[in-house]
């Protein structure tokens, strides 16, 4: 692989669509808070939209309160940072003076809030809530003093501060989408022959929801064992601490609730409360397009095992069926070629009432079922090659539809059929259409 996942995701239009929301707050003269959940690391969020702001030509610092000293204020460590002059005689300096003052940047990120003691942890909590409103008195003096505040959320022992029209409080949601791991699992992923490497990425894309770190590690996984990528998954889990902390059933419990409580809606404003502690840990998470879902190890670790197989088999049908479909569509081009529009009722009529007055309008809509047993006449002797494949095709459409997922032999299987197919199709006449 020619570079690390983690190392790429910030070239994704997703982070840099993050990235540049966060810049134009900051521009728009508004601190940000930002919480994120594990394993997204603060240096990093910082350094990228360090960068966004940079482009804008704008004076960052940062101030790391892992090294300050805990026993002042945190107002005085601040004025201490910047050196802020001192105020007029017989006046008390005041938040109000950083914001005025040339000495603080344009934006000032405050790194490790969430490392402190829950009472230093409030401390500084209070004064990103007093910048915010010392900004609203001052709005029409003061254009850019920002703050930005990343926060690891599984370490934060106070609540999040109250959004204002001077302080947005966002959380990290969303990034990267499945469509973005799977670029990134093309572009970088695994050497295997074609149809191996399509089963990999689609079983990858069932099962990494939004984890990079899970991605790349299961397209780097050989595929060994008829489990794979199970063991993998309960592996990861528990390295990431998923054997412990809240019970199963709890977690399941908070699943359920936010699902029956959740709307359709492109994005979200606030994690729930029930929903924190799972989220901040990495082990639930949302997008646009699902909602609420569990992490995939953390279900491998856990359970129940029909919501990992129902994930498999919807990733399986959206690889398969294409491939069968076309394959079918072309057998149907073939007969009509060779035979005429009326061939599904030459030799056999369709079983099903639905599927005989479908076909009666149009021959492509005959059905695997219908299918294979015109293939099985002797008068189609030229494609008697593709009744196995048809078979085959039949059988996992079937499988697939009832949500029972398929194997790696069943695939291989398919696809060479499948190919082999299809240049049958074309050798047995010109202007097949598939």
């Amino acid at each position: 692989m020619r570079a690390a996942f983690s190392e790429r995701l910030q070239e994704l239009p997703s982070y840099l669509r993050k990235m540049r929301r966060f810049r134009d707050c900051l521009l728009e003269g508004r601190s940000l808070v930002v919480a994120l959940p594990e394993p997204h690391e603060q240096d990093d969020l910082w350094a990228a939209l360090r960068e966004q702001l940079h482009l804008r030509d704008l004076i960052t610092d940062a101030l790391d309160l892992d090294q300050v000293d805990g026993s002042k204020e945190p107002f005085d460590t601040l004025a201490e940072f910047v050196a802020l002059p001192d105020p007029h005689p017989g006046r008390q300096a005041g938040v109000q003076d950083l914001l005025r003052s040339e000495n603080v940047p344009d934006i000032l990120a405050l790194i490790g809030l969430d490392n402190l003691s829950q009472r230093d942890q409030r401390a500084w909590m209070g004064l990103v809530e007093a910048w915010s409103q010392a900004s609203q008195g001052l709005a029409g003096e003061v254009t850019r003093k920002s703050l930005f505040v990343p926060l690891s959320a599984g370490r934060l022992l106070v609540p999040m501060p109250h959004a204002d029209v001077r302080l947005r409080v966002d959380y990290w949601l969303g990034t990267p989408t499945t469509e973005e791991l799977q670029y990134l699992a093309r572009y970088d992923g695994a050497i295997d022959p074609p149809p191996e490497r399509l089963w990999r990425e689609t079983t990858v894309l069932a099962f990494a929801g939004e984890d990079a770190e899970l991605a790349e590690l299961l397209l780097t996984t050989p595929m060994s064992t008829p489990d794979w990528p199970s063991p993998t998954m309960r592996d990861y889990a528990s390295r990431r601490g998923w054997n412990n902390g809240q019970p199963p059933k709890e977690v399941l419990h908070i699943l359920a609730g936010l699902r029956q409580k959740s709307v359709a809606a492109s994005t979200i404003q606030e994690i729930p409360s029930a929903a924190r502690g799972p989220w901040s840990r990495g082990l639930l998470y949302w997008t646009p397009w699902s909602g609420w879902e569990l992490h995939s190890a953390w279900l491998a670790l856990h359970g129940p095992e029909h919501l990992l197989r129902h994930r498999l088999c919807q990733a399986q049908a959206s690889l398969v069926l294409p491939l069968v479909d076309r394959l079918r569509l072309g057998i149907c081009s073939w007969l009509n070629q060779h035979h005429g529009e009326g061939w599904p009722f030459r030799w056999t009529y369709p079983k099903a009432p639905q599927e005989l007055e479908k076909v009666d309008d149009d021959p492509y809509a005959c059905q695997w079922g219908h299918l294979t047993r015109v293939l099985n006449e002797p008068e189609l002797s030229p494609l008697r090659e593709l009744l196995q494949t048809a078979r085959l095709a039949r059988d996992i459409r079937n499988e697939l539809s009832h949500q029972r997922c398929i194997g790696l032999p069943e695939f291989r299987t398919l696809w060479r059929g499948y190919h082999q197919g299809l240049a049958m199709l074309a050798a047995g006449g010109e202007g097949i259409a598939v």
